[in-house]
């Protein structure tokens, strides 16, 4: 296993401010590093060069996963009422992408923090929580179509028994009630 770098070492507030500064803010490794030694913090600038390249790859794959998201969003047609579900699939795009960036980090090892697990496995259920919603919107909606079909369907077997028993000669309102009930139109 690879050994941490000390910028892993950092404590997690420093980590965030280079995070930010790089990411945020676009700073460069010296004008990161200017404000590190400001803030009395020791760090070398080849460390902080490999972690601002590790930073500009995750920045990279992130945009990915989010543009591979949105296709994914937009060729399955959810609507604007779908966020919690899109939200997750760029989530786990981006967990995707973290999988693949571990290639890169300590020796090839996958590794995740228990904060890391817990998100990943909320995201998950999540996501399933999303999918059932969203198959249970489809299906009422299904259901509302075949409905209104019915109904359609129902007004227009009435109508034409209307136009049919009108031409009958001899057909009494109340037989012409009588067959609308038996054919189930009135």
């Amino acid at each position: 296993m690879a050994r941490k770098s000390s910028i892993d070492k950092l404590e997690p507030q420093v980590r965030d401010l280079i995070k930010k500064l790089r990411v945020k803010d676009g700073r460069t490794i010296d004008e990161i590093l200017a404000k590190l030694q400001e803030l009395e913090v020791d760090v070398s600038r080849t460390a902080l060069g490999r972690h601002t390249k590790d930073l500009d790859q995750l920045v990279e794959f992130t945009k990915y996963s989010r543009e591979a998201a949105n296709v994914l969003v937009d060729r399955l047609g959810y609507n604007t009422d779908n966020r919690v579900a899109r939200a997750n699939i760029e989530i786990l795009h981006a967990a995707i992408m973290r999988l693949m960036m571990a290639g890169t980090e300590e020796g090839g090892k996958i590794s995740f923090d228990s904060e890391e697990v817990m998100f990943l496995a909320r995201a998950l259920k999540d996501l399933a929580s999303a999918q059932k919603a969203d198959q249970d919107r489809e299906l009422k909606l299904r259901e509302q179509i075949r409905k209104e079909e019915r109904e359609k369907a129902i007004a227009e077997a009435a109508e034409t028994v209307d136009k049919a028993l009108a031409d009958a000669k001899g057909v009494t309102t109340e037989t012409r009630d009588k067959i609308r009930r038996e054919l189930g139109v009135g």
